[in-house]
């Protein structure tokens, strides 16, 4: 149980993350 919320966690910071730095190429390029 503690590793599927580990999981669901990760997967989110994942997405955010990965938002975040293309945001920061667009606004960089």
């Amino acid at each position: 149980m503690l590793y599927e919320v580990a999981l669901a966690t990760y997967e989110a910071l994942r997405c955010e993350i990965l938002m975040y730095l293309i945001v920061f190429q667009v606004f960089n390029g």
